[in-house]
């Protein structure tokens, strides 16, 4: 099935014949059908369709657009027909979802259900609920994110989690989350299962709740939970997580604590500078994160602070000492001095 920008949602969802919206090809998906969708935004709120082994790929995840509208969740996946259990696998691929907003989640919501959920080279940002406001998944068998970027997910409490996964296996490979209020939270409710969830070669930093404090991953005091982190970078390191659950049983191994020198950060650029730690970093070889390399070298501006005020009496000496590092350790050094009151020293 079909859908562009340019369609109609009487036609008949071919190539030639679109649909208009992502829901009316859902609402007509089969089994192990496709809904390919064009370049384009999308103004939509999403409930997805009781059908086995969908999937939904848009043409490219920077110019297939998905946008909630601050209306309700962009993607809601849960059954309707208490009978209907059989999600099977389901794909969402190559697309921008944003803008979603309801008190739990924005962007993407599973609950009560047994399917496996692939995420794939998606950008989920700008999208807002009190617990996960990119992704809550509650009660789901498996969510897998590959080559994802979580960006600017936040809650009016600051306090919200770009993911939040509870009694649901969570597993995450080469992909990115940073400026949201919080990172991933992890909750296992319940005796009947382990859950686990694998973060590899991926990169969880920036993320600053309304406190200012940095969040990575939060352990919730719960039932048996198992984590495997590895070759990723997590600000803080260990310490940068909170390990509130005794019943965990933690893999955390080849790990960096370091900023992960994007090309441009302040404007959402998460590619790697040559110079990234990220780069060559993986477990295979390759760059950990979302992103590739994309830009040269990146070097960080020292970090300037104010002197004090300082005062001199009548014809004694006066020097000015001006220096600055930066976390790559590079420095500035500026000295103006005067040894006479005839002359004034300043700097700029």
């Amino acid at each position: 099935w079909y859908v562009a920008t340019t369609g109609s949602d009487g036609g008949a969802g071919t190539q030639e014949s679109p649909f208009a919206t992502i829901q009316t090809g859902l609402n007509v998906a089969g089994y192990n059908d496709t809904v390919y969708v064009g370049s384009g935004t999308f103004t939509e709120n999403i409930r997805w369709p009781e059908a086995t082994d969908v999937s939904l790929i848009g043409e490219h995840k920077d110019s297939t657009i998905i946008d909630g509208n601050a209306e309700g969740i962009v993607i809601w996946i849960e059954r309707e027909d208490p009978d209907f259990n059989s999600f099977g696998n389901i794909l969402i691929k190559d697309l921008t979802i944003m803008n979603g907003y309801s008190s739990y989640v924005g962007g993407i919501y599973s609950n009560s259900n047994s399917a496996f959920i692939t995420l794939d080279n998606l950008i989920i940002k700008d999208n807002a609920g009190n617990n996960g406001s990119g992704i809550y998944a509650y009660a789901s068998a498996n969510i897998s994110l590959d080559h994802v970027l979580l960006e600017n997910n936040k809650s009016y409490t600051q306090a919200s989690f770009a993911i939040y996964s509870r009694d649901c296996n969570l597993t995450l490979n080469n992909s990115t989350i940073t400026d949201n209020s919080r990172g991933i939270f992890l909750w296992n409710g319940g005796p009947s299962f382990t859950e686990l969830t694998q973060i590899r070669n991926s990169i969880i930093w920036g993320n600053y709740d309304g406190n200012g404090d940095s969040v990575t991953v939060w352990f919730y005091n719960s039932y048996p939970l198992e984590a495997e982190i590895w070759n990723s970078l997590l600000e803080g390191g260990y310490e940068g997580m909170n390990i509130a659950s005794e019943s965990l049983t933690l893999m955390y191994e080849n790990n960096i604590d370091e900023n992960p020198l994007f090309c441009d950060y302040d404007n959402s650029n998460y590619l790697l500078g040559e110079n990234s730690p990220c780069a060559g970093f993986a477990d295979d070889g390759g760059y950990i994160g979302s992103f590739d390399v994309g830009c040269d070298n990146v070097y960080l501006p020292p970090q300037i602070t104010a002197i004090e005020d300082t005062s001199m009496d009548e014809d004694s000496e006066l020097v000015l000492q001006l220096s600055a590092e930066s976390e790559q350790g590079y420095d500035i050094y500026f000295e103006a001095q005067s040894d006479t009151s005839s002359v004034y020293a300043y700097t700029e």
